[in-house]
């Protein structure tokens, strides 16, 4: 087998650069996964094509993969690229999303099929999602169990099931940035300029399905810098590959933007985010301060109806979509300036319901199960009083929650085990998986938090689960033979050279 052998240096403190040992061609099939992971990934498969079946029953048609509010915002720009080869919205250049999920929408709307041709290929992307995760998992710790375990709770976890069967972009996102990872972990064994050069244009496309990845290249540019400098050697060369891996993600984005301002005058890559923070952030401390429900904020700022935020600020052109949204971006910063303690409140509690809320609520909706009659909760309600009030008014609801929190806190115990079990021995594969979770985890939390951004994160937890359960299982096995047990060695293995 190849293996990364990531070695401390007891007086500095530092990781030292891998050692790579070639693999033997023996190797091959258990990297791949054999048919274990055909069937793993057959599983995931199946019960995706059996949610859907489910859900074009309840909703009595295709319609099933429509949400109510999401699936517009892509499905209109892209009738316009199709239709006239302008991205835009009623005549006006789209800034809200950037192009990329319309892009994907294309083949179906070609075709005069959009939902089966779109959910097809999301289909398959979620199945080399599971195969990905296998992957990561195998290259990273050499243990076929653990990776097995990996990609078989991607294949039953149910926010990928449910997000596979609508139009949604998460499936779209979480396939292109975990490719990205997986070129990213190969680099940082190989330090090869291909697969970095991979991992910049597969962060690239993700950031133009999902915005959210938009500061990624910088993060990551300055922790290959610091990988660079940590080696003993060729640190110059791998200063100019993070440079490089800069200029590589980040020009698709800034073109973009050059774009929007030659168009509109507005210089930002996508509107969504000064939306957001006038939308929800800004709403999230007004909400706080006046104890009210985030939507009836909203509704009286104008969030649902375009003539009553005109009415509020007639000062702004209807047709100037820059002057809009640097309205927005300009108030939702000083409302969060006037109150940052309350915001930091409000963000937090938002992160705390993106990481525990087990997400009923989406599966009950695909299904039409949803009830439509709960009454709107302060803002200012805890997690403990939120379980209270939906127990009393929304006992399916409740009741579906702690059936999908048994799920989700096995994910995240074994996670945490994994996660203890390689803290041990620290390497750069484990540094930039955590930097990711915690990157996109803290850039999602907020008012606007919902369980459907989370979604990019559980892969990486599963990683981790896979770990922790191939821990468990060794310490089994050990106990009944009547050997200690020992840890699960810390990711040592390379990607190979050929990945």
């Amino acid at each position: 087998m190849t293996r990364e052998t990531s070695m401390t240096n007891s007086s500095s403190g530092r990781i030292a650069a891998p050692l790579t040992v070639a693999a033997p061609e023996a190797s091959a099939p258990t990297r791949y996964g054999g048919a274990a992971l055909l069937a793993v990934i057959g599983i995931g498969v199946v019960i995706r094509l059996a949610f859907f079946a489910a859900t074009f029953h309840a909703s009595g048609g295709l319609s099933a993969a429509h949400t109510t509010n999401g699936t517009a915002m892509y499905l209109r720009p892209a009738t316009s690229l199709l239709s006239t080869g302008n991205f835009a919205v009623d005549g006006a250049p789209e800034l809200l999303h950037p192009p990329g999920y319309a892009l994907f929408l294309l083949p179906g709307l070609a075709s005069g099929h959009l939902e089966l041709v779109t959910l097809a290929f999301q289909l398959l992307l979620a199945a080399g999602t599971i195969w990905l995760i296998y992957d990561i998992t195998f290259s990273w710790t050499d243990r076929r169990g653990a990776a097995l375990g990996a990609a078989l709770l991607a294949a039953i976890e149910p926010m990928s099931i449910v997000f596979s069967c609508v139009l949604m972009t998460e499936t779209l996102f979480t396939f292109l940035f975990l490719l990205s990872v997986q070129r990213l972990l190969c680099y940082l064994t190989t330090r090869s300029a291909v697969p970095l050069v991979q991992t910049a244009l597969m962060l690239a496309m993700a950031t133009f399905v999902r915005p959210v990845s938009y500061y990624l290249p910088t993060i990551l540019a300055a922790l290959l810098v610091a990988h660079g400098l940590w080696q003993s050697e060729g640190r110059v060369r791998a200063t100019c590959y993070a440079a490089m891996f800069w200029v590589v993600s980040m020009s698709p984005l800034v073109a973009w933007q050059a774009r929007n301002y030659a168009e509109t005058g507005y210089s930002g890559f996508a509107a969504i985010a000064d939306f957001n923070l006038y939308f929800f952030h800004g709403a999230s401390v007004l909400a706080h301060e006046r104890g009210q429900p985030m939507e009836t904020v909203q509704a009286e700022m104008g969030l649902s109806s375009r003539e009553r935020f005109q009415g509020l600020h007639p000062e702004l052109a209807p047709d100037d979509q820059a002057a809009k949204f640097h309205f927005m971006h300009a108030e939702g910063v000083r409302l969060i300036r006037e109150d940052p303690w309350t915001f930091a409140k409000a963000y937090l509690r938002g992160v705390a319901i993106l990481v525990f809320n087990p997400g009923a609520s989406e599966v009950l909706d695909a299904l039409r199960c949803y009830p439509t009659d709960r009454p709107a909760r302060p803002a200012t309600l805890g997690l403990l009083g939120i379980a209270r009030q939906m127990q009393a008014t929304a006992p399916r609801l409740f009741y579906s929650n702690l059936l999908l929190l048994a799920g989700l806190a096995t994910a995240y115990l074994t996670a945490a085990l994994g996660l203890v079990s390689q803290l041990r021995r620290l390497s750069w594969q484990f540094v930039a998986l955590t930097t990711l979770a915690l990157y996109l985890l803290a850039v999602s939390g907020g008012a606007q938090c919902v369980t459907r951004l989370r979604h990019p994160v559980m892969p990486l937890v599963f990683i981790l689960s896979g770990i922790g359960i191939a821990q468990l299982t060794a310490w089994r096995h050990r106990s009944r033979v009547g050997r200690p047990a020992t840890a699960v060695p810390a990711p040592a293995v390379a990607h190979r050279a050929a990945a």
